[in-house]
């Protein structure tokens, strides 16, 4: 196995506070035996295969090692637990890989990187981006990966960032990056490829990241870290010829399309194994041969749902057996990182005011939300039909859900309440207890304005709300494939829907509220 490094050697002091300071927060089915869950045409969560991948052989022998391959996390860690049926997760993916040691086998896992990606559009928010990354690489380390390409989406968060959490992580995987020249300070951790000792063989590895996916970052910071990024084909060409008088298996990592690994590959037939990104979800069932089959093209797909296992045997290197696996229900959530995610997780996200911190807007509207209650006193009807649905819930079921309390996670938050995001909307449970569960206003929009003048035609349009615009902009951004794979628009219509329900012919309903009356986060604190 490669030798592990002390992080902190080659950097100065200087860099290394302020890598540190960057960082965010601080560090902290069947049961596995059966090798019938490795075997993917027995999948209920992924598509129908074949068989259970390309190029099985009969003759019972077992693989001298085993590549693991993964990448392209894009920050799905865990399946969110909203539903059943959700696939992927790096707990399921510990249970794969402790099944496989356990059997004896020897593992080389290797990672494509972007464990995180697009950090100005996600759920969570930047810093809870940045305390995934943390975990994706601690993760990481304590399953045993080797390996870990250079990726852009990862460095999307800033290059000091990036490195203040691949720094609070002792273990991580080697970060490779062939086609890097990294400054003097950073040259440990650029490393342009590894050697692994597995079972009889040697395998070495490089990995090249498109340079374009690096010069679209335009960070500030960049010459800190890199004096340049060169052509893929130029630094592999130079980095090749050593490899090939160490190693028995040669691969390459190629961080950018599907086009330039396969490019890579058959401009480099040495080459065993060649490992890029699929544009798709899903990765191939099979492999592709490319070099009149002398090298393996294996495509990862996207938000870890699935791993590859690239079987290698010592006495016939140019032949491996290659395998897809569907993280579904048939893994269980494991150790090492069952507690990383559903412990150490959570306690980081609540340690670093995620929730908090998130970054809030005001409303285009200019009005404040209200909170049901406030509804109530004018559409009592209407609240009861609301009282009666899963909407009204919502807050319970990330208490105590599948994932345990998770009421200080903003992705979980951000579909649980009401207003989240905005400046008048809900900041903890404690601050704005009032906007706990899905309310009415998520739909309608806030409603203070409309409560102030009920019957101002202004304030009334702010607040009606159509089933076109429901269904096709509305429901899906909490009801999307990731968090509800099985949602029906128009079976579950019906449910919420609630027309004509109350009598307006009372004057006081006509009548405005005080706003001053109506309930604050100082108010809602006060209340609790």
């Amino acid at each position: 196995m490669t030798q592990r490094r002390s992080p902190w050697k080659a950097v100065p002091w200087v860099l290394i506070a302020v890598a540190i300071l960057s960082y965010v927060g601080c560090s902290s089915g069947r049961k596995p035996g059966n090798p019938g869950r490795i075997d993917d045409s027995a999948s209920t969560a992924s598509p129908p295969v074949a068989d259970s991948g390309e190029g099985e052989v009969e003759d019972g022998r077992l693989p001298d090692a085993i590549l693991v391959v993964s990448g392209h996390q894009h920050g799905y860690l865990e399946p969110c637990g909203c539903t059943e049926g959700q696939s992927g997760g790096l707990g399921r993916r510990a249970d794969l890989m402790n099944e496989l040691r356990d059997e004896g086998r020897t593992l080389v896992p290797i990672d494509l990187g972007s464990i995180i990606a697009d950090p100005a559009g996600a759920r969570g928010g930047p810093d809870q981006v940045k305390i995934k990354l943390g975990i994706g690489l601690e993760a990481l380390a304590r399953l045993g990966y080797e390996a870990l390409s250079l990726s852009a989406d990862d460095l999307g968060i800033g290059l000091f960032d990036y490195f203040g959490e691949y720094f609070n992580v002792p273990d991580a995987p080697p970060l490779l990056a062939t086609n890097v020249s990294p400054t003097e300070n950073f040259t440990e951790y650029f490393r342009p490829s590894t050697l692994v000792e597995a079972g009889p063989m040697t395998i070495g590895i490089l990995s090249v990241v498109d340079p374009d996916t690096i010069d679209a970052l335009a960070d500030p910071d960049r010459s800190s870290f890199f004096e340049g990024i060169r052509d893929p084909s130029e630094a592999i060409r130079d980095a090749l010829p050593a490899l090939e008088g160490e190693s028995d298996v040669r691969v390459l990592m190629v961080q950018g399309s599907s086009e330039l690994a396969r490019k890579l590959g058959e401009e480099f037939p040495s080459l065993d194994v060649v490992v890029g990104a699929s544009e798709y979800d899903f990765a191939p069932a099979k492999p592709e041969r490319i070099n009149d089959g002398r090298t393996l093209l294996v495509l990862v797909g996207k938000k870890g749902q699935q791993v590859g296992l690239v079987e290698l045997f010592a006495d016939d290197t140019t032949r491996p057996r290659y395998r897809r696996v569907a993280l579904d229900l048939r893994y269980e959530d494991e150790e090492p990182i069952k507690s990383l995610l559903g412990e150490e997780y959570p306690s980081r996200l609540e340690q670093n005011d995620v929730l908090e911190r998130f970054p809030r807007r005001p409303h285009p509207s200019g009005a404040t939300f209200v909170g049901a209650e406030t509804c109530r006193a004018c559409h009592p009807a209407t609240y009861q039909k609301w009282s009666t649905t899963k909407h009204a819930y919502a807050w319970p079921a990330i208490e105590s859900g599948r994932r345990g309390d998770r009421t200080m996670d903003a992705e979980c938050v951000s579909c649980h309440s009401t207003g989240f995001g905005f400046e008048s909307g809900f900041v903890t449970a404690a601050e704005t207890s009032h906007l706990r569960n899905q309310q009415c206003e998520n739909c309608h929009g806030p409603g203070s304005l409309h409560v102030s003048d009920p019957v101002n035609p202004d304030y009334l349009s702010q607040v009606r709300l159509t089933r076109e615009t429901a269904e096709k902009s509305l429901c899906i951004s909490c009801h999307d494939s990731d968090n509800d794979p099985h949602w029906d628009f128009a079976e579950r219509w019906p449910d919420v829907a609630h027309p004509g329900l109350d009598d307006y012919s009372d004057p006081k309903v006509r009548v405005g509220l005080d706003l001053d009356a109506l309930p604050s986060p100082e108010r809602s604190a006060e209340g609790d």
